[in-house]
């Protein structure tokens, strides 16, 4: 159903959105104006299309079924551009699913964006417990040589990083607005890894760290 409904959209003009409601009525499947309607507004928000008034993007905020008006058209939707791309492809795979992407359109956009809205959380929770135990382990003077100051801040960093991913936004405007976030912090992908082996050290072994030592001290 998908190719016949993408077969009626132009890449080289938008078309009117009555003329895509007709096509899709007349077409084999028959499909009725509100059911249209419903798919129309699922797919804007999927950022597979986008839903145009006088050339203009109609924002996501204002768009739900009461907005479908007659004059309206319809347009597929915009993949990010080369410098987010190389920045996706070149510092943020672990985005990517497992095998990685051999091409690159719309539907490895959302799966993207899919990604990085789920990143954003274990991303906040991650940045939370770094500086928590940092702050605890920073009143012994045993873990003075560990760099706690660069783990806050490396924390920090991924936390500004993770709050740009905003999930109201379009897929291709909320992975805009994060991949530029990374650009501009400039983090490693190797920082999340490290800020995990980090915060499970000194949360599951640094009482243990401090007795011994305090034993190696006092013995």
């Amino acid at each position: 159903f998908l190719t016949h409904f993408f077969g009626l959209l132009r890449a080289s003009a938008p078309v009117p959105l009555d003329e895509v409601r007709r096509a899709l009525l007349a077409g084999p499947y028959g499909v009725p104006e509100a059911t249209a309607d419903f798919l129309f507004v699922a797919l804007a928000h999927a950022g597979l299309v986008s839903l145009l008034s006088g050339g203009r993007r109609l924002p996501l905020e204002f768009l739900n079924l009461s907005a479908l008006d007659r004059g309206l058209a319809i347009a597929p939707g915009e993949t990010i551009g080369r410098e987010d791309r190389e920045t996706l492809l070149g510092q943020c795979a672990f985005l990517a699913p497992a095998g990685g992407w051999e091409a690159f359109g719309l539907r490895q956009q959302r799966e993207a964006w899919q990604a990085a809205v789920k990143f954003r959380d274990r991303a906040m929770a991650l940045a939370d417990e770094v500086e928590r135990e940092a702050a605890k382990a920073a009143r012994s003077s045993a873990f003075s040589g560990f760099g706690l100051d660069d783990l806050i801040a490396r924390a920090r960093q991924l936390r500004e990083v993770a709050d740009e991913v905003k999930p109201s936004l379009s897929t291709r405007e909320g992975l805009e607005r994060f991949l530029s976030a990374w650009r501009r912090q400039a983090p490693e992908e190797e920082d999340l890894a490290l800020l995990e082996r980090a915060r499970d050290f000194l949360r599951d072994a640094g009482e243990e760290f401090l007795f011994i030592g305090y034993y190696v001290r006092h013995a």
